[in-house]
């Protein structure tokens, strides 16, 4: 419907005085969370040449309940406003009440200078702003941070004591403690109402989403993977209760690192979580990685390892923020990010940069082109770069499977990248499946082995 919507206001404008154009946009934020009724869009264009001198409007446009991002607008101005060599970018609000809820914290440059008249916008959280209610509050779920427990059944053991920490910023931490079994499974990821409510689902770093219905005041009732009730006389429902420590889950992670002035910073990859590195257990391994991977001063890297987060840092820490131990270090993976929280992209149509090749990163000489491939699906055609020359090719796709055929390139001598190139194209004869993780893409062959990694990149 907002897509529709946008349509229709460019054809009404292109109907109208041959005087008239529009700059188009998509505006989204990384929080998993919907906009409170009352909720307004604001977008402006402006000329923004005079660094001394504030910014001149040439167009803005408003939307009343926006709705859930990605949020599609137009804003109308007049073509012969615009100066070749000044520079002009869109400016976003997202406002409810008086409360700024989210903008945009840098330039999103269109027009000139070689941009065009779209323009894709990451918001973020207005310093001080209430973000539909998620800021210490929930009209959903209450007070944040909140905490859950309760026991439900087991299969092969006496029960599952099952504890949910819903925390402020979208995030949840969870535990299923197996009664006599001494086996512990932690959870962190990303929760969510959707705009309807009655429900919460958890979404995880890894694994399926957990859906619970909200059946009273302070109280989840479990449902199946399909998000129905569970018909059972047996108990599903977690109760609150604040008085309980809050979860120190350790498990698998990965996040974005960084080491300078004798700290670490990681900021994890599913949560967005910003922890302070301490400097015990497998630290040293993670600190000697970074150092000896290629980076810019400062620059973050991803990691990957198993780590135990706290929300409260140890006596004699310094700062305020929540802290990650490494328990076991697994590797750094230099030209590879999280990507966005939330964000997920297509199979197809997607420009998939190749990240890892058989397990190993794929590293790039200085001025070297990154190797990538796009699906197109109009005519289930490959195309895109092997690390050398340009590649082309075939595809067929049905549900998880995936196989290529006639994949060729050109014959162009190099003298860096033939050795990707040739392990690029020997790979994807052996493709038989696919599965995507937010913005990253897996390739398999027939036994389950990832051979190749992707990310995607979001082109100007």
């Amino acid at each position: 419907m907002k897509r529709l919507s946008v349509l229709c206001l460019v054809l009404l404008l292109a109907g109208c005085a041959t005087h008239q154009a529009v700059v188009m946009g998509s505006a989204s934020y990384r929080e998993r969370m919907a906009l409170l009724p009352g909720a307004v869009f604001e977008a402006t264009l402006e000329d923004v040449s005079k660094a001394d001198a504030p910014a001149v409007i040439l167009g803005q446009t408003r939307i009343e309940n926006p709705g859930n991002p990605p949020i599609d607008f137009a804003i109308p101005y007049n073509p012969r406003d615009i100066v070749t060599n000044h520079k002009y970018t869109v400016r976003v609000r997202i406002l409810s009440g008086s409360d700024t809820l989210f903008v945009t914290d840098t330039n999103y440059p269109v027009l000139t200078m070689g941009n065009k008249s779209q323009a894709k916008l990451l918001l973020v959280r207005a310093a001080g702003g209430v973000a539909a209610g998620s800021a210490g509050t929930d009209p959903n779920i209450g007070p944040l941070p909140a905490r859950f427990v309760g026991e439900i059944p087991c299969a092969n053991c006496s029960g599952i004591r099952y504890q949910v920490d819903l925390l402020p910023d979208q995030i949840f931490f969870s535990r299923m403690t197996y009664e006599g079994r001494n086996t512990v499974y932690d959870q962190i990821g990303s929760w969510s109402v959707p705009p309807e409510g009655g429900r919460v689902m958890l979404t995880p770093s890894k694994g399926e989403p957990t859906q619970f219905s909200l059946v009273g005041p302070g109280r989840l009732r479990m449902l199946d993977r399909t998000g129905k009730t569970i018909e059972s006389k047996l108990n599903y429902d977690l109760t609150r209760d604040d008085k309980l420590a809050a979860l120190d889950p350790a498990l698998p992670l990965a996040g974005m690192y960084s080491y300078s002035a004798d700290a670490g910073i990681l900021v994890e990859c599913s949560t967005g979580m910003k922890l302070a590195v301490l400097q015990n257990d497998d630290n040293a391994a993670l600190e000697r990685a970074y150092s000896q991977a290629p980076h810019e001063p400062g620059q973050p890297l991803k990691a990957e390892f198993e780590g135990r987060i706290s929300l409260t840092a140890p006596a004699g820490s310094e700062g305020d923020l929540p802290v990650i131990t490494i328990l076991r270090f697994n590797q750094i993976w230099p030209g590879e990010t999280c990507g966005q929280r939330f964000a997920s992209a297509p199979l197809e149509n997607s420009y998939w940069k190749l990240t890892r090749l058989n397990s190993r990163p794929v590293l790039l000489a200085a001025g070297q082109r990154e190797p990538y491939l796009v699906l197109q699906a109009q005519d289930h055609k490959l195309a895109g770069y092997a690390g050398c020359n340009r590649m082309i090719g075939s595809y067929v796709l049905e549900n998880d499977t995936l196989r290529f055929s006639q994949v060729a390139a050109t014959k162009m001598a190099c003298l860096k990248g033939m050795d990707t190139e040739d392990a690029f194209l020997k790979t994807l004869d052996q493709i038989r499946r696919w599965w995507i993780e937010g913005e990253h893409l897996m390739l398999t062959n027939e036994y389950g082995e990832i051979l190749a990694q992707f990310e995607a990149v979001a082109l100007p």
